[in-house]
Order: structure tokens, then sequence, then C-alpha cells
């Protein structure tokens, strides 16, 4: 029997889509991309000077880590120089600031990239997943978080920004016992597999609403 690994995830889950949605937002891509790639350099300008000193917190949407598939919006719409410094989320953690990850997809044709096994991936490696090594790296490559820092902000940072620390994020006596069962542990294989772990089993509450334990 393979080795199984328990984890709770925070995960925000995404609105169902239609057509009209996702008409919308093609429609919108460029100015979407524009500001999101704006927040995202300009914020990590500013991140090294005053970040430490304010209790701030960051919802960072991971599958855009890996740069080769959206990172080109990023150079056409602040230039080359500010999006080399985009998405710094190793910054906002070295610096205190409660991080979480999450997805901000609104399309079905990108619904796959909002699982967070990928997210974890490419928050370590800031490669666009799926193990080819010599992929661009989204830069700065500084900016690339530890594995225990991406689970942290797929759970306990998820419940502290939602205020519900107390309930959830981390299976603690006394909380709510909600935690998915892996068929791999995420810290005994290789980075670029991490997006190909699987739940066996999902524990909502106390009660098993899928798999087997």
């Amino acid at each position: 029997m393979p080795a199984r690994f328990a984890i709770l995830f925070v995960v925000r889950p995404s609105a169902p889509s239609s057509s009209s949605t996702e008409r919308a937002a093609d429609k919108s891509f460029s100015t979407i991309a524009r500001e999101r790639s704006c927040f995202g350099a300009f914020l990590g300008e500013i991140v090294r000077s005053f970040l430490a000193a304010v209790s701030f917190k960051s919802l960072v949407s991971s599958y855009w880590f890996g740069g080769a598939v959206f990172g080109e919006a990023g150079h056409i719409n602040i230039g080359a120089d500010r999006a080399s410094q985009s998405q710094v989320v190793g910054d906002f953690v070295r610096a205190g600031a409660n991080v979480t990850l999450s997805s901000d997809v609104v399309s079905g044709d990108e619904a796959y990239r909002a699982n967070p096994f990928i997210g974890l991936e490419m928050s370590i490696s800031r490669q666009e997943y799926g193990g080819d090594k010599s992929a661009p790296v989204l830069s700065p490559a500084s900016a690339a978080i530890t594995l225990e820092a991406a689970i942290k902000a797929y759970t306990v940072n998820g419940a502290r920004q939602l205020d519900k620390e107390n309930e959830l994020g981390s299976l603690v006596a006394g909380k709510l016992a909600d935690f998915v069962v892996l068929d791999k542990n995420p810290f005994d294989v290789e980075i670029a597999v991490i997006h190909q772990i699987k739940p066996v089993a999902t524990v909502i509450g106390g009660r098993l609403v899928y798999g087997k334990l």
C-alpha cells in the first residue's frame, strides 16, 4: 500500500462558469492582466521598505507563478523591467506577511489550473508545472517559497485571513476536523511531480465524504 499523507486545505470554491461570464472574461483579459501585473510589480518595489511594519495580508493566484503561460501580458502592459519583479510572494513571506494561495480562474478552460497541487509545485519552482526543468523561471527566482510555506498558504494562513484560525486551518484538538488524505507525501516526492498528487479521502467536520480511510 502506498504511503499516505494527511493535510488540510482551505480552498476558495470557484463559482460555476457560464458562456456569458467566459465571454466577458475573455473580452477584458488585457485589462485584468494589466491591473494584476501592476499590483504584483509595484508591490514588489515597496514591500522591502515597509511591509514588515504593517499587518499585511496577501492573497496570490499561484497559477501565475510559471510565467510561461500568462507572463507575456505583464511584459506588454507594464514593461519587462517591472514584469521581472512581479508575483514576489517570497518577499511577502520573508517580510512576515500572512500569505495565502488560491486561484482566480474564471473560465472552464482554465478550471484545471485551480488544482492546489499545481499551485504548490509552481510556488516552489516558479516554473510552469509538468516537470520540464528547462522551462523558464519566473523572475525573480528568489521569490520562490518553500513547500512548508506554500502548504501554510493553502491552509492555516487562509483560516487566519478569514479570522477563523481558532476553528479552521490546522489539525488541532478543538478545531473542525476538515482534511484530505493524499496518495503521496509532498515532502517525499520531487518538486516536479507534486502536481500529480491526488486525494484519496476527504473528511469534513469529522465525517468521511469521499474515498476511504
